[in-house]
């Protein structure tokens, strides 16, 4: 039985995941399964997959189209490792990635441990590293995500490519298969409010690649700002009052700007204010979000990043 079970759902993709595989198959750490649910009737993907013949890849295909939530949960159901690794289909990993979280959860000792790492975040446009810094000691988890403390760029981040934690810990708190946007953090808000707390290996290596395809076609952002609102008000109880008013002043205000929805300002900045507890940058980014055009944004955002990805 391998130790960790390394899960890819996927859809009309063959040559992003077939990528994805081979970069776990290049792991410094070998006790490992890889169960990939391909999502629909997709055959040029399994075909793909299955002709790896690696004794080590499961292809699951589900007789209708589940959605991303879904389909991991139905690949962690099934799968036989105690760890569970993510992996998204268009993403790729470092070749000391599992090593160093295998290490990491082992020296913790606990399994409500979620070992994430450093990330790259690589476009036609950006080449930035995330997060900036490591989740501070009983930082709440929504806090390190979400709030900027002095600064207008991303200081907190969690990426799904990113996590491994226990199988027993994914299948006690599963994916919320409702959910059409926001499925992964809101795993780690209900898991954290489960007792469970993020950690991080000590080097500060980029140990996963976040693709972002500039041109692939998104899910529109109409409305998608008063979603995200709603979603982090019914959610309320799992943030504390910083990290609600950060939400929605920087993700819930970024949909908006995108959308082009002036509307949303004084809404999100109320609801934030009423609610919450922001900080004097989240209500700078807000405002930014506002008055200034998104390539603007995006100039002033990759200046802020000391991080960057030749680090």
């Amino acid at each position: 039985m391998a130790r960790v079970s390394v899960v890819i759902p996927t859809y009309r993709r063959p040559d992003d995941v077939m990528r994805a595989i081979e970069s776990v198959r290049s792991q410094t750490f070998q006790d490992f399964e890889i169960v990939v649910t391909v999502d629909g009737r997709d055959n040029a993907t399994v075909k793909s997959v299955r002709k790896l013949s690696d004794p080590r890849i499961r292809a699951f295909v589900p007789d209708a189209n589940l959605g991303n939530a879904e389909a991991r949960n139905v690949a962690i159901q099934a799968a036989e490792g105690e760890l569970i690794a993510l992996l998204d289909d268009d993403d790729i990993w470092m070749p000391g990635k599992l090593a160093a979280q295998v290490e990491t959860y082992d020296r913790i000792g606990s399994d409500r441990a979620i070992v994430s790492c450093f990330f790259r975040v690589q476009s036609e446009s950006e080449r930035l590293v995330w997060p900036r810094r490591r989740p501070g000691e009983g930082e709440p988890l929504s806090e390190f995500i979400f709030c900027r403390h002095r600064s207008l760029s991303v200081e907190g981040a969690v990426q799904t490519s990113t996590l491994l934690a226990a199988r027993a810990l994914f299948l006690s708190v599963p994916f919320d298969k409702d959910l059409p946007r926001m499925v992964d953090l809101d795993w780690l808000l209900r898991v954290a409010g489960e007792g469970a707390f993020l950690v991080f290996p000590d080097t500060e290596e980029c140990l996963s690649l976040y693709a972002v395809d500039d041109t692939r076609p998104r899910v529109s952002h109409k409305a998608r700002w008063s979603w995200e609102r709603d979603w982090a008000i019914a959610r309320r109880e799992l943030f504390t009052d910083r990290s609600f008013a950060a939400f929605l002043l920087t993700s819930a205000s970024l949909a908006a700007s995108r959308a082009g929805d002036h509307g949303a300002f004084i809404p999100l900045l109320k609801t934030a204010l009423r609610e919450g507890r922001p900080s004097a940058a989240e209500i700078a980014f807000h405002c930014g979000n506002t008055a200034l055009p998104l390539p603007l944004k995006k100039r002033i955002a990759a200046w802020l990043e000391p991080r960057k990805a030749s680090a």
